[in-house]
């Protein structure tokens, strides 16, 4: 069996602190005590385990499956997993939202991010970015999240807040008619606020 370490997310402020560490070679990933540093136990997820997250909290602990384009919610307190949600093809690198309201996937078979929700699990958004996204990471501000994408050598912010928009101001996503950029960006009041250009 083959096995290798893809990421490592830490929960410092537990009783026990522990790190989490993606088996991308199998389908589990291992929990390990980092005072004893030793090996605590494994926790099934799904085949090919990709990315890990810890919730703002603590309480529980993302991991994007690759090899059967899920995303698994395992709860901290006992290391078992309460949910496994479908997402879009080839799901990458995955973070926590800075609220915790949201899981946010990187989708780099289909070149976008989907948005689940904490309050019940489900998946409530998916939100085009550049080719092959890997990476998605908010910003400790609350407001921006950058996403880089491995097709186009690009980092995207699809969430950025303009200035006079509210929190829970909506963007839609278009392609553009002028053969100079990619996507446009319009506010609910369909007013051009960003471009992302090509190269």
């Amino acid at each position: 069996m083959t096995t290798a370490i893809a990421l490592i997310s830490t929960v410092l402020f537990a009783q026990t602190p522990k790190a989490y560490i993606t088996n991308y070679g199998s389908d589990f990933i291992s929990v390990i005590d980092i005072q004893k540093n030793q090996k605590f136990s494994e926790v099934i997820t799904g085949s090919k385990p990709h990315g890990v997250a810890v919730s703002p909290d603590g309480s529980w602990i993302a991991v994007s499956n690759e090899g059967d384009n899920t995303v698994s919610i395992i709860s901290a307190a006992d290391n078992k997993v309460k949910q496994t949600i479908s997402v879009g093809k080839t799901p990458h690198q995955l973070s926590f939202s800075i609220d915790g309201k949201y899981v946010l996937t990187a989708i780099n078979g289909e070149h976008k991010v989907d948005v689940i929700s904490t309050a019940d699990w489900k998946l409530v958004n998916s939100i085009p970015v550049g080719k092959n996204p890997h990476i998605v990471l908010p910003m400790p501000d609350g407001k921006n999240v950058w996403v880089t994408s491995e097709g186009d050598n690009k980092i995207v912010n699809p969430f950025r807040q303009y200035e006079g928009c509210s929190r829970n101001s909506h963007f839609r996503f278009s392609k553009s008619n002028d053969s100079n950029t990619r996507r446009q960006i319009y506010l609910p009041n369909h007013s051009l606020v960003s471009r992302i250009g090509k190269d």
